[in-house]
């Protein structure tokens, strides 16, 4: 039996290296998400229903998240509390067009669920100029992906609040945690706070939005800003100082600096141009600020379309504009008052009308019906313009018809022009003023 026994003994051992092999490399597979994602299921809907209601919401999800997790369910729990919430995958969100409002703004929560590595998303994601939400979620499913490689990434860091929800399985035991990155600030081993934790997540700790995005840069750490500057730009910024280069700019940087911790480095420009597009390039000191890995600018630099699209700013506090002043002219002299009313044009219809209806309907009642004196005809029709009466008689329709028009055009001007002389004597009148450059233009001013 013993010899038998030495030759089972390594078979035996051989067997249950490869059974206990094979039993702990399937336990980690098992215990990924030993409840098939309910804790992250509630958690989810718990997040969309109570500290992520209000605003709008981006959710992007990987293809293994779309198989773990029923999406539909969340949103029918989440119930009416929702407010807009746009769904996206990893592909459809780097290759589907969407409008800015669904990729950045301080009024987006984008909530990223991955259980695959995204950094390969990420990396395509920073390309996208459009992407930049204030709040953003990172909620990672696998327990064990290394979360701090993807809070280092530069496109995540573009947010200005961002939490993680790292689950972790322990003894057993299934539980989520809560992170933020702090880049800025170093542990105590020195080094930067890139995944600093939040805590164990339950309902009761982070039932506030404010629980949720906790801020990332009240203490810079010490961290050193790499400014670029254009210093022709008084009073803001001009040459002089212990930093080369002072202004009320300068000042604002250094109180900022004493405040929140950080030492910044000014590098001067060479290009006299403060931003503008060539052939798809930023030229001027947007280009250093773009090209060049510097972190700031601080000229005040007017705001557009085409330089909001590829650059942050902060919100204006100093408005300039241009204006053409020139001296209130005088009142104009009160004798021409008669001549107010109307204006030069209108002065020359109305002498043409009263001297050529009056005289023609006189001629043509003299070529017809052959009435004496037609002069004194046109004098009394023509004395309509100036209120007087006639005691003329016609006795043809079409005279009669001309008379009605001629009678009635000449009531409307006279009120118009007593109408106009009234406001005229009441407030006194100023020549025409200059409104536009096209009128400064054709000025004789100079």
């Amino acid at each position: 039996m013993a010899p038998a026994n030495r030759q089972l003994a390594p078979f035996l051992l051989s067997l249950f290296l490869i059974y206990t092999t094979q039993f702990t490399t399937a336990v980690p597979q098992f215990l990924l998400i030993p409840d098939d994602g309910v804790l992250e299921q509630s958690v989810i809907t718990t997040l969309l229903s109570g500290p992520l209601s209000g605003q709008d919401l981006l959710l992007v999800t990987d293809d293994h998240t779309q198989r773990l997790l029923d999406l539909n369910q969340v949103m029918e729990a989440a119930g009416a509390s929702l407010t807009p919430v746009f769904l996206a995958t990893q592909h459809s969100l780097l290759h589907t067009p969407r409008p800015a409002h669904h990729t950045k703004g301080t009024l987006l929560t984008a909530l990223l669920l991955f259980y695959q590595d995204p950094t390969d998303f990420l990396l395509l994601l920073a390309d996208n100029t459009n992407w930049n939400p204030s709040y953003l979620v990172l909620f990672c499913l696998n327990p064990n992906l290394n979360t701090t490689t993807v809070l280092s990434q530069p496109v995540v860091q573009r947010s200005h609040f961002i939490l993680l929800l790292h689950p972790s399985v322990q003894a057993d035991r299934h539980r989520i945690y809560a992170y933020t990155s702090l880049p800025m600030q170093v542990s105590g081993r020195g080094r930067p706070l890139t995944k600093a934790p939040m805590g164990l997540w339950t309902q009761h700790n982070f039932h506030t939005r404010q629980s949720l995005f906790q801020p990332r840069f009240q203490n810079f750490g010490g961290y050193v800003v790499k400014v670029t500057v254009l210093c022709y730009d008084e009073p803001f910024l001009y040459f002089g100082g212990k930093d080369g280069c002072q202004g009320v700019n300068v000042d604002a940087l250094h109180i900022l600096g004493d405040k929140l911790g950080f030492k910044f480095i000014l590098s001067f420009s060479d290009q006299l141009a403060w931003g503008y597009k060539e052939n798809g390039t930023w030229k001027g000191i947007l280009g250093i600020l773009k090209y060049e890995e510097k972190d700031l600018s601080i000229n005040s630099v007017q705001t557009n379309p085409e330089r909001a699209s590829d650059f942050d700013n902060i919100y204006p506090y100093w408005e300039t504009n241009f204006s053409f002043m020139l001296m209130r002219p005088p009142p104009l002299p009160q004798w021409r008052n008669i001549l107010y009313p109307f204006s030069t044009l209108m002065w020359g219809l109305v002498f043409t009308l009263v001297l050529v209806v009056p005289s023609l309907l006189a001629y043509l009642l003299y070529r017809i019906n052959g009435i004496a004196d037609p002069i004194g005809i046109a004098l009394k029709i023509a004395g309509a313009i100036v209120n007087q009466s006639s005691s003329c008689e016609v006795q043809d329709t079409w005279a009669r018809v001309w008379l009605m028009c001629w009678w009635l055009s000449v009531y409307i001007l006279s009120s118009v022009f007593t109408g106009t002389m009234v406001a005229v004597l009441t407030v006194p009148a100023f020549s025409s003023r200059i409104n536009t450059v096209n009128e400064l233009a054709a000025s004789n001013i100079k």
